[in-house]
Parts: structure tokens; sequence; C-alpha cells
């Protein structure tokens, strides 16, 4: 799962601290609603795509809870998918759950890639592209 986790410094005596108030790109509904009975100087989104950038902002709240005006906008983006590398021989890459067999031949999950016979003997580099989803590496893998 991706989060974000904002933490705001501030000093400005009896006012509330204060609270994220929206989040854009893409936008869940109720989220200001919710944020603004917190009393926390941190907060962390959670269930968000990676790769992507969220605009947040804050604002004051008072002891009678009236909002006061908006920060500007701050962008934060979370990490995108960091690849993992797999070498090992086709047998054990299915044992592994990073590829499958049919009909005597080893399959790349996800991208079904032809991996050869189905046996001890051929070995390949798998690069997990996203969850789930290998690719044949063995010219080279970036992770």
């Amino acid at each position: 799962m991706t989060a974000i986790e904002l933490r705001l410094i501030v000093d400005i005596g009896d006012v509330n601290t204060p609270q994220p108030a929206a989040r854009t790109a893409p936008q869940r509904l109720g989220d200001a609603r919710a944020l603004q009975s917190r009393r926390s100087a941190s907060y962390t989104d959670t269930g968000l795509a990676s790769g992507t950038g969220y605009h947040y902002t804050v604002a004051a709240v008072d002891s009678a809870g009236s909002v006061g005006a908006s920060s500007s906008p701050v962008l934060a983006t979370t990490n995108g998918y960091i690849p993992a590398c797999f070498t090992d021989n086709n047998y054990n890459q299915v044992a592994a759950g990073r590829a499958h067999q049919s009909g005597g031949y080893a399959y790349a999950n996800g991208s079904n890639q032809n991996m050869g016979l189905y046996n001890l003997y051929l070995t390949h580099t798998l690069e997990e592209t996203s969850d789930g989803h290998y690719v044949i590496a063995d010219s080279g893998c970036p992770a």
C-alpha cells in the first residue's frame, strides 16, 4: 500500500493545530470533513496510487470550529513501484510463483513470455515490473 505522511510544525499559541483540509488528484469525498475533527499535527494518507502526485492544503480551526483560510497547495508524490529481479532456473521460478508451466514449458506470470522448457537447466532473470507481473530480463535488470 502506498501512503504519504504529512507533518505540520506550528507555534501559534492557543489556535488549534492546522488540519489537512483537502486533497486532489484523485479526490476522495469525505476526507476533509473527517479531518476537521482531528487535533493532530500529523496526517497519513493511505491507499494512494504509486507514482501519483497529490495536492494538500491546511487550514487553522479555532475552538468554535471556524476554519481559517487555506494554505497554498503543496504537492506530494508517492514513489513508483520499485522493480525486483530474480535469477533462477525455470523449475524454481515456477515453484516461487513468478512463472507457471503448461505443456512442458515455463511462462512468466503476467507477461506470459515463453521461458523455454520447464526444467532445472534453463536459467532466466525475471523482473517484477508491477505486483505479480514478470518479464524476462536476461540482458540486464535495472533493479
